[in-house]
């Protein structure tokens, strides 16, 4: 079961501060990135930004076909998958459409 946690108020330099280190380190939202630091405050995390680069990288050089990401990163950190739809889904990776889920996981085509 999901639980929520209390909200925090910061002022608009320290939000605009936190949307600029999430967006250079890859991550989705300032919220994602509040997430991951109090989650997981000591690994790099660059790792997510890294990631999703290789993630991009790779799809591009793929052959048109389905995919899921799995099949291009064995093992991929659990936001990856996020990042993946989204992308996909804002237009941030080209010639890539969602086309649904599986029983494990989502597939996507290259065109």
């Amino acid at each position: 079961m999901a639980k929520i946690i209390q909200q925090f108020t910061v002022t608009d330099e320290e939000y605009n501060s936190l949307e600029q280190e999430a967006r250079k380190m890859g991550y989705s939202s300032v919220e994602e990135l509040a997430k991951a630091k109090t989650l997981d405050p000591l690994p790099s995390l660059a790792t997510y930004a890294e990631y999703r680069e290789k993630m991009k990288n790779i799809i591009q050089d793929l052959e048109p076909g389905e995919f899921a990401l799995r099949d291009i990163i064995k093992i991929p950190p659990a936001l990856l998958g996020r990042y993946l739809y989204e992308d996909v889904r804002d237009g941030k990776i080209a010639d890539v459409s969602h086309i649904g889920r599986d029983e494990s996981s989502e597939r996507y085509r290259k065109n």
